[in-house]
């Protein structure tokens, strides 16, 4: 395109030069339609933010004419990245709020979406269907029908190219909520029903896929397009069929109950009946969103029956997904459906094993588990408690990482007792998982899943916290017994932890060892015959997780355990060496002010804040940085602000004279923010004084965060000052 070239064709240094001189409207006017493919892709990622900082007028003068030329680009990346800058310009131009903006934006980037939704190609296409649907909120009403509804019928009358009626299809669904009743009465439901006969099965299936929000908009459009929702159904082609399988939780939720339970659960039981395995497949899969959109009254049994024996996946004799006239081979795999060698190089390497289809199952269910139980809550011991088992035992870490985030809620849906009974066990042994992200999981919702319990098993389990911290101190131990032990281990059996207990072994890592056998192409070992082991700088993260939860820790327990367990518990983590640590743990001491003000005597009180005070006066100038930030977080938060005491108050203000400059930079940022009009604790006089004396500080960066400017504090700083 009138380039220049070096001798193997490609562009010269001279082409790819960007004149210095230029500014980002001149760039953009020039290269956004140049030569050189990477710089026309920049500068059109420039276009939206450009004409903001630009202006209306520049921009109408030398950006917008530029729109029509670049949505003729010969390269499909530079016209997909057009799609997202004209949403941009659009609502840079409805933000204006003027006659003349909506105008250019009717005239002239609207007409490029009439371009870019019949694009050849489905990237570019799906990029401006997007953005039309965003930019469809900044038309005025009267013009929707000629500027926007006019485009996606265009699409639905091609007979040439289906890949415009399948755009029209998901247009038709997206921009229902911004047509209106009317308009979807008038023409978007016709349109619709009319594509459902569509000789092309790829657009009967883009069809199955956009009717929900249709459903939603109009009240009385389920007698025209529930019907052609069952004869797609019912298609020739399964991709059809799965299409609608896949679709159907979508359509229930857009209905009313009484359309659920007369007309979709028979279409449920028709599906899952259906030849195809991958129709099944998908039907399964959202078979716990469908079964979370009915009243729990309402449930059927057999709905929940056929969620239970999804966690038979494995077993081709029980499991409903398997049943059917279709014989697909599938290759030997293991009882986690997971090839031998792919499963031991994931677990080596740490990293999420790969999913097939009998583990993508496993984990929908997993998923979707609490929505089934908050559902189904009275069949949790008969029904749902089998699969559960089968779930938290499953060889997938995938599955039991998305069990292990999900106990809490569970703990809350089924009741205290039969968390006791049946979920405790499993969250002890996850929480000595050697998968972070299972263990992680359970660890995170650990102040939540103890407020499920009766408090007097919430007491008796008070030791859990005290070792996972001791064991995030200790060095790394070799793992647990396996998952697949849970329900049949003696720590399953045994009494709650008393106070106190728990012994360390709780991170497990990455097997180096079996790493580099993998490398050197040698056999790995199993767990059980290598320990897998964590290194050390990883078991920070559990204090964090832990430290994260003491505020909640603090309001769970009795007084007497807060004193005994939650207090020194915070003490350790506040002077903890890692700073993420200490961070997360400054939260929870104003509300443990609180408590202790309210409900203990002021003996109780005064040693915790002697505690506090403490950080003030430790030689770690770390710990005195502490001290400053926890006095900022009570001033700072209109709750606790009145636990900030005239005694920390007066440590703050010493340290402003300490001797590390690190720690008078913090002082002057805290007692600089707690000037602030929003701040709940002013600042006394005294505190006015030493941020004052801050800003003639010898360190300049300590100086600037008290407030002061680059030249007074030249002028204020003595060259005689020593900052050490």
């Amino acid at each position: 395109e009138g380039a220049g070239g070096d001798a193997h064709g490609g562009p010269t240094f001279e082409d790819l030069a960007i004149d210095p001189e230029l500014d980002d409207v001149e760039r953009v006017a020039r290269y956004a339609t140049g030569a050189v493919e990477l710089q026309r892709l920049v500068h059109v990622m420039m276009l939206g933010e450009t004409a903001r900082l630009a202006g209306f007028e520049d921009a109408s003068r030398k950006l917008f004419p530029l729109v029509p030329a670049i949505a003729r680009d010969q390269e499909a990346f530079v016209r997909q990245h057009l799609a997202a800058q004209l949403a941009q310009l659009c609502e840079f131009c409805h933000g204006l709020a003027t006659n003349e903006a909506y105008r250019v934006m009717i005239d002239v980037l609207l007409a490029a979406f009439r371009q870019l939704v019949a694009d050849q190609e489905q990237e570019v296409r799906e990029a401006a269907s997007v953005a039309l649907i965003q930019v469809a909120d900044f038309v005025r009403e009267d013009d929707l029908m000629e500027h926007v509804l006019s485009i996606v019928l265009e699409l639905a009358h091609d007979d040439k190219a289906e890949s415009r009626r399948i755009t029209a299809a998901g247009l038709l669904n997206g921009l229902a909520p911004r047509f209106g009743p009317v308009l979807c009465q008038q023409f978007c439901i016709p349109e619709v029903t009319s594509l459902c006969d569509d000789p092309n099965f790829k657009v009967r299936r883009a069809v199955a896929y956009s009717m929900d929000k249709l459903l939603r908009v109009v009240d009385n459009c389920c007698d025209r397009l529930l019907p052609a929702f069952m004869r797609l159904s019912s298609d020739m082609n399964w991709a059809v069929r799965k299409a609608c399988a896949d679709s159907l939780a979508l359509i229930a939720e857009s209905v009313d109950v009484s359309v659920r339970i007369d007309q979709l659960v028979p279409l449920f039981d028709s599906l899952a009946l259906d030849s195809c395995k991958w129709v099944r497949g998908a039907l399964s899969q959202r078979l716990g969103r469908f079964i979370a959109s009915l009243p729990p009254e309402k449930v059927p049994e057999a709905l929940v029956q056929r969620f239970v024996d999804m966690t038979k996946i494995n077993r081709d004799d029980a499991c409903w997904i398997n049943k059917g006239t279709d014989k697909t081979p599938t290759p030997k795999r293991r009882a986690s459906g997971v090839p031998s060698t792919l499963r031991a190089t994931a677990e080596a390497l740490n990293q999420p094993q790969p999913m097939d289809f009998a583990s993508n199952i496993l984990f929908c269910c997993a998923f979707s588990f609490p929505a089934v139980v908050q559902a189904s809550p009275a069949r949790w011991d008969d029904l749902l408690l089998p699969a559960f088992q089968v779930l938290v035992q499953c060889e997938n870490r995938n599955v039991r990482r998305t069990i292990s985030c999900s106990l809490h809620e569970l703990a809350r849906l089924i009741g205290p007792q039969a968390a006791e009974r049946s979920l405790l066990p499993c969250l002890r042994r996850f929480l000595f998982e050697e998968v972070d992200e299972v263990r992680f999981g359970a660890l995170a919702s650990l102040a939540s899943f103890l407020e499920a319990l009766d408090p007097e098993m919430r007491e008796a389990n008070i030791g859990l916290l005290t070792g996972l911290c001791d064991a995030s101190f200790a060095p790394p131990r070799p793992p647990m017994t396996p998952a697949n032990s849970i329900f049949s281990s003696p720590l399953a059996a045994s009494p709650p932890i008393p106070h106190g207990g728990l012994r360390a072994g709780i991170l497990g890592g990455s097997n180096t060892a079996a790493v580099l056998s993998l490398r050197a192409g040698l056999p790995v070992q199993s767990p059980s015959a290598s320990p897998v082991l964590a290194p050390p700088a990883q078991t920070w993260r559990c204090r964090e997780a832990l430290a994260r939860q003491l505020k909640d820790f603090v309001l769970l327990f009795t007084l007497d355990r807060t004193v005994s367990t939650i207090i020194p518990l915070a003490r350790r983590l506040l002077r903890d060496d890692v700073h993420s640590v200490r961070t997360a743990c400054k939260a929870m001491v104003g509300p443990c002010l609180r408590r202790l003000r309210e409900e203990a005597g002021p003996s109780a009180l005064s040693v915790f804040e002697s505690h506090i005070l403490d950080l003030a006066a430790a030689n770690n100038y770390l710990e005195r940085q502490q001290f400053v930030e926890i006095c900022l977080q009570l001033a700072n938060d209109a709750m606790w602000a009145s636990e900030l005491s005239p005694g920390m108050q007066d440590r703050l203000i010493d340290l402003a004279r300490d001797s590390v400059p690190n720690v008078r930079l913090v002082v002057a940022k805290s007692l600089a923010c707690m000037q602030a009009p929003g701040c709940a604790n002013p600042c006394p006089d005294r505190a006015m004084q030493a941020l004052e004396w801050l800003r003639s500080d010898c360190d300049r960066d300590v100086a600037m965060a008290a407030g002061s400017s680059e030249a007074d504090w030249l002028r204020s700083k003595r060259p005689d000052q020593n900052c050490n």
